[in-house]
């Protein structure tokens, strides 16, 4: 049969074993070569050999005690049941190994072998035959290496690079003068597995023993833990964020008093054991579950007669279902927050002694298409399909709630199925901001029932503000949704504008080549930087009598306004007429005596006027010279 012993992490070396089959035939083997055999076997085991082996399990599950003698270091033969075989196991430790394991074969089947012929006695009384002895050289594997340790209280402790606390065998302080925590905690973000390897006995104090232990994701052997003489837990595994199931049903919890945050924040725990604890002397349980990952935890073992506190003591836990209708809240003066944001619970389980004294903070239900914000007992119904007399929302439930006459499981009320009324919406707010999000505008309401679609995206909700631009580039995302039972909110944003300044007029004048007022002047007016043109014939007028004077055309004819007055100066030339026609004589200066005749090429009909007035003329002075011709 194979013998397999797995070596704990001070066990370090080089494995030498030795099967003795026959040691005391004196007909076979003299005893001068026996004792030289019994020697060599001494010679490997030196006094820095480390004796972990504390006993080989026998068939029926007792651990046989294993003695080392002073002078030889000899194993005594273990009794391994009815097939019974003899194991002499020496240990050479090296530095290198912390963890192995040997299996032993003594069947004949690649280990030692025992001849047929031999005969061993159980607990050494008789060693007899005639096999020679064979030796078998097993080669351990080096481990992890430890990078911390120490000792807490009587218990030696070390920390691997593997990640591995490992707790040894002792006993805990009641005080620790050094750590008011467990002496580990220092190293949290390098473990990430507890490992107990046999019995520790805790002190008075565990609180915050294994604190912050963020990334430890597995306890092994938490069951060696003798928690007897323990008073107070608080803390004790608070912060252990990664770790997702805990057993801790073998405690002895019979004197605690304080178990206040106890798993807080164990935001991963999907599991925890807390069957069979006695929390009769329990007086505080203040945050005890605080921000646990639990969606559910069997409490049905907790006695709470004692209890004084259970503030926040579910506070922001993942509870779905909660079940404390065991519990004994005679006593309890504090349950402010004990189910502050349980957002996720759609089950409640209250009993006889269920009592809230204060606000307990249990999240009010939303109103939606499925619920009606209110709590309903089941009472001979279903989860999904209650029909107990007792409908109240969260405040009225925790203020109303008597165990005389109101034990039961309470869950969310559903709407009926075929409910035809709607439900009103909670409206959506449209918003109008300035780019420091302060009111530009009174807000617009968009109302509904639950279910309808609203949509902002029109003129009727995206403004048009007096000294704003809508910033299209802060344009919200929700202008097309569905009204629900939860109030929405749309913002639009808006860029300031500049205001207008009002301009100083441009004065458009008119004026004769003396500088002399001809025409009413016009005027240009608008806001600072706006353009003007003045030469369009809005404004280069035709003035009877005059002529624009194209060679003092002003040069401001176009420009922009500003808060200093600009003038626009046209100049004219005043139109010159032909002679008379029954006034040929011509005055010295060019002039006739009907004022000034007009310049060659200045107007062709004048020109034509005169030369036909010239004609005539010349006509009536032929026709007069012919008459006086005849009468003389």
């Amino acid at each position: 049969m194979k013998i397999k012993k797995v070596l704990s992490q001070s066990m370090v070396g080089m494995i030498c074993v030795s099967t003795l089959a026959n040691v005391a035939a004196a007909s076979t083997v003299d005893t001068n070569q026996s004792e030289q055999q019994i020697s060599e076997v001494n010679e490997i085991t030196t006094p820095e050999l480390i004796n972990v082996i504390q006993g080989i399990e026998d068939n029926s599950g007792q651990v046989n005690p294993v003695s080392t003698g002073d002078d030889t270091d000899q194993i005594d033969p273990v009794s391994t049941g009815d097939d019974t075989e003899l194991a002499n196991a020496s240990l050479q430790s090296t530095e290198d190994v912390q963890d192995s394991q040997l299996d032993l074969d003594i069947s004949g089947e690649g280990g030692a072998t025992a001849s047929s012929d031999s005969q061993i006695m159980e607990n050494g009384d008789s060693i007899s035959g005639s096999s020679p002895q064979v030796t078998t050289f097993a080669t351990a594997t080096p481990l992890a290496t430890v990078v911390q340790s120490g000792q807490y209280g009587t218990a030696p402790w070390e920390i691997t690079d593997d990640g591995i606390l490992t707790i040894n065998t002792g006993t805990f302080p009641d005080n620790d003068a050094i750590y008011l925590q467990g002496p580990w905690t220092q190293y949290a973000d390098i473990i990430t597995k507890i490992v107990f390897t046999g019995p520790v006995t805790d002190g008075i104090d565990t609180s915050y023993l294994f604190n912050g232990l963020a990334n430890v994701t597995e306890i092994q052997g938490l069951n060696y833990l003798d928690t007897n003489r323990v008073t107070n837990m608080e803390g004790m595994f608070s912060g252990m964020s990664s770790l997702t199931s805990l057993d801790i049903s073998t405690f002895n919890t019979t004197g605690v008093t304080n178990m206040q945050a106890m798993f807080s924040g164990m935001h991963s725990l999907k599991s925890l054991n807390v069957n069979g604890l006695d929390t009769s002397d329990v007086t505080n349980m203040e945050m005890m579950f605080n921000g646990v990952g639990l969606t559910t935890v069997d409490l049905s073992s907790f006695n709470t007669v004692s209890v004084h506190t259970m503030y926040a003591m579910f506070q922001g836990a993942s509870f779905v279902s909660l079940d404390i209708s065991n519990f004994n809240m005679t006593n309890v003066v504090d349950t402010q927050g004990m189910f502050n944001v349980l957002d996720e619970l759609r089950e409640l389980k209250l009993g006889t002694n269920c009592r809230f004294p204060d606000d307990t903070g249990l999240p009010d239900i939303p109103i939606t298409s499925e619920y009606t914000g209110k709590w309903q007992n089941i009472d001979t119904g279903t989860a999904t399909k209650p029909n107990g007399a007792f409908v109240f929302a969260s405040n009225e439930l925790e203020s109303y709630y008597d165990g005389a006459t109101m034990v039961g499981t309470y869950v969310w009320q559903p709407r009926p199925l075929d409910v035809s009324q709607p439900v009103k919406a909670a409206d959506v707010t449209v918003n109008y901001l300035d780019s420091n999000g302060n009111k530009i505008h009174d807000p617009q309401l968009i109302s509904g029932n639950v279910g309808d679609a609203y949509d902002a995206s029109s003129d009727v909700y995206q403004l048009k503000i007096d000294g704003y631009t809508l910033d299209e580039s802060k344009l919200p995302t929700n202008v097309k949704g569905v009204l629900s039972d939860t109030p929405q909110s749309i913002n639009y944003h808006y860029i300031e504008v500049a205001q207008p300044v009002k301009a100083a007029d441009v004065t458009v004048n008119y004026l004769d080549s003396n500088g002399n007022k001809i025409h009413d002047p016009q005027l240009i007016s608008g806001n600072v930087g706006d353009a003007y043109d003045a030469s369009s014939d809005v404004y280069q007028l035709k003035i009877d009598g005059y002529t624009l004077d194209e060679s003092k055309l002003p040069t401001n004819v176009k420009g922009v306004l500003s808060d200093t007055p600009q003038t626009v100066d046209y100049t004219y030339k005043k139109d010159t007429l032909a002679t008379t026609l029954n006034d040929s004589k011509i005055a010295p200066s060019g002039q006739s005596k009907f004022g000034n005749l007009p310049n060659a090429g200045d107007n062709d009909l004048i020109s034509v006027i005169a030369m036909i007035s010239g004609l005539f003329v010349m006509i009536g002075l032929w026709i007069s010279k012919q008459v006086k011709q005849r009468y003389k």
